[in-house]
């Protein structure tokens, strides 16, 4: 790769002929220095499968998308490429320098949950945070969508609804399903500078297509009197709708390979029924789908 400097001001890296820093605007930069991904090389390349070889040429012919695409190979080790969190993160942030938002993106969540480790002033949730603003500055949903729930929590900022009101509308328009989950939850309870409108948020989980989040919702809602009149009958319906979805999605859906699936959520429901037979039953069956979870509260239910 090209030569590259960084932000005095926040830590950005940026093209050794960039003015001023892409994410805040500053105009001072540390001494150049060697970006740490190698140069292309035949030798990788005849090693990858066709598709990772595709992705790997594209990238180092300057496509932005194959730039990020190659970051992800280089993050979960696939198509025959060996894995490397510094070099994974070097592509995200290369392909964001070159307009891909999505760069900025993956770079954020690498930062977020410290697979990278940058310094305590510059790396980590706060790094995130300037990444996910400049990802939704070029209009990533995702962004978005991470944003809003950080400014409703204080994840990495200062609490802010109205902050977290925008992010989530936009990501909503922008069709981020995570963000219309969310949005109907605070509209279900009329929380966080949402409107209390049930109808609106029954409208988002249908758009989200998660009518199984609606029922669980629901039901806390009737069970709480927190967004609906309390009525135990109703919370009781909702509960047993909310059991059939994830029943009619565990057939649906393809559960290979999953972390917390439908056969892991069917079995936490009966947990919470008190139903262990029938709660270990579904643990099990989650454990045999690959999913970790399931062994993880076989494990529990054993220790009761």
């Amino acid at each position: 790769m090209a030569n590259g400097k960084k932000c005095l001001k926040c830590g950005y890296a940026a093209d050794i002929s960039a003015a001023v820093c892409g994410n805040c605007g500053g105009h001072g930069f540390s001494e150049e220095a060697d970006y740490i991904a190698p140069p292309y090389s035949k030798y990788t390349a005849a090693r990858l499968t066709p598709k990772g070889r595709e992705i790997y040429e594209r990238a180092y012919d300057g496509d932005a998308d194959a730039m990020c695409g190659y970051g992800q190979l280089l993050r979960t080790a696939e198509e025959g490429v060996d894995g490397d969190l510094i070099y994974a993160y070097e592509w995200f942030m290369r392909a964001a320098r070159n307009g891909c938002a999505e760069g900025f993106y993956w770079a954020a969540v690498m930062q977020d949950y410290e697979e990278i480790l940058g310094s305590e002033e510059n790396g980590g949730p706060k790094e995130a945070v300037r990444l996910y603003k400049a990802g939704a500055r070029l209009g990533n949903a995702r962004c978005m969508s991470v944003l809003g729930r950080y400014y409703l929590t204080g994840r990495g900022v200062k609490a802010d609804d109205a902050r977290a009101f925008r992010y989530l509308s936009d990501a909503v328009a922008a069709g981020d399903k995570d963000a219309m989950l969310k949005a109907a939850e605070c509209y279900l309870k009329g929380a966080h500078g949402f409107e209390h409108d049930p109808e609106k948020a029954k409208a988002l989980y249908a758009r989200a297509d998660a009518p199984h989040f609606m029922y669980r919702d629901l039901r806390a809602a009737y069970l709480t009197g927190n967004g609906l009149p309390r009525d135990l009958a109703k919370a009781e319906e909702m509960g047993e709708k909310y059991l059939e979805e994830l029943h009619r999605l565990f057939c649906a859906v393809p559960q290979t390979d999953e972390t917390c699936g439908f056969a892991w959520q069917i079995g936490q429901e009966y947990l919470d029924r008190d139903d262990i037979e029938s709660a270990a039953e579904w643990f099990r069956t989650a454990m045999e789908h690959g999913d970790a979870m399931g062994k993880i509260e076989l494990q529990r239910l054993k220790r009761l």
